[in-house]
């Protein structure tokens, strides 16, 4: 059970690693695909969630000139060219959760579609990154 729990908070925050732990830790293919999953859609609800209540008490508090950085351009290239649907993408594998989760609530907390297209990108990695690991035997994943 401490191994389950502990697989779906590692899904929830670093969804990339999990498949490659879950194989580590014994976890059928099957029972990886559905506890990375469900993790990935708990920890992008409770990260968009979050990012909601910071950025609606936040809103107005501070008044200062924007500097542009890297990751600034990045995002904001992202956001212009594919929307919500491009954020969702990038999320589980290659911005991690929290952050595309945070990001996602700052752009787009009132467009109903963000939350699902969170999860079926959620989705998609999950089958993705598990038939690497446990089908293709990718171990570049797996930490020995």
């Amino acid at each position: 059970m401490l191994k389950t729990i502990t697989l779906f908070l590692i899904s929830s925050v670093k969804f990339a690693f999990s498949p490659g732990v879950a194989r580590v830790s014994g976890f059928s293919f099957w029972e990886s695909l559905i506890i990375t999953i469900l993790g990935g859609w708990f920890g992008s609800v409770v990260f968009f969630s979050i990012g909601k209540f910071i950025f609606s008490k936040l809103s107005g508090a501070f008044k200062k000139k924007k500097k542009f950085n890297r990751l600034n351009r990045f995002i904001i290239r992202i956001k212009s060219k594919f929307g919500v649907i491009g954020i969702a993408f990038l999320t589980p594998c290659i911005v991690s959760i929290p952050v595309g989760s945070i990001i996602a609530s700052k752009y787009f907390k009132h467009d109903r579609k963000t939350l699902p297209y969170l999860f079926i990108s959620v989705l998609f990695w999950g089958i993705l990154m598990n038939y690497l690991v446990y089908i293709l035997n990718l171990d570049f994943l797996v930490f020995k």
